[in-house]
């Protein structure tokens, strides 16, 4: 959730600070802003929702039920 606001909120100050930003381009760093965002709305929803049931505790799933 961190990683994804520091990745959003960086891509989107540089987008609208850097030199040229009131150019009516669109540029493709919106796409970083848009993943950071979604990052960040995952690790929120996890966050809130806590661990799933397939959540293995050393990672992974454990759908194959070892």
């Amino acid at each position: 959730m961190i990683s994804g606001a520091i990745i959003a909120v960086a891509f989107a100050a540089f987008l609208i600070f850097a030199p040229g930003a009131g150019t009516t381009n669109p540029s493709p760093l919106w796409i970083a802003v848009i993943w950071g965002a979604l990052m960040f709305i995952y690790g929120a929803f996890r966050a809130i929702r806590g661990r799933h049931a397939l959540d293995h505790p050393r990672g992974g799933t454990s759908v194959d039920g070892k």
